[in-house]
């Protein structure tokens, strides 16, 4: 039951951020304001939100994203904010891939 609560701070730390750091709610919420059209946007950040936060809030020795992945892709969302739609999509659909390839590792 202390593994499970530990998860669930962790993952709730993930989604709002602490006094330092921004949580992915507000850095997906920055992005998608910077946008037009934000319909695939938002469900590619909402799919990787799921991918990254449950397998970062999971104990140090058995997860494969750490947090330096996480700022990594925090970083590039920063760096897309602004850009043309087509353009973030495409750094979204960059990131996941490379979600996705860590997770397979």
């Amino acid at each position: 039951m202390g593994d499970d609560r530990e998860y669930r701070k962790w993952l709730k730390t993930f989604y709002e951020g602490s006094f330092l750091v921004k949580g992915w709610t507000a850095r997906k919420k920055e992005l998608l304001a910077s946008m037009e059209g934000q319909g695939e946007a938002e469900k590619i950040l909402d799919e990787l939100g799921k991918l990254i936060g449950d397998e970062w809030a999971k104990d140090n020795r058995t997860r494969k994203i750490d947090t330096d992945d996480v700022k990594r892709w925090g970083e590039q969302l920063q760096e897309a904010k602004g850009e043309p739609d087509k353009k973030i999509i495409a750094e979204l659909k960059k990131i996941k891939k490379d979600v996705t390839k860590t997770l397979k590792a």
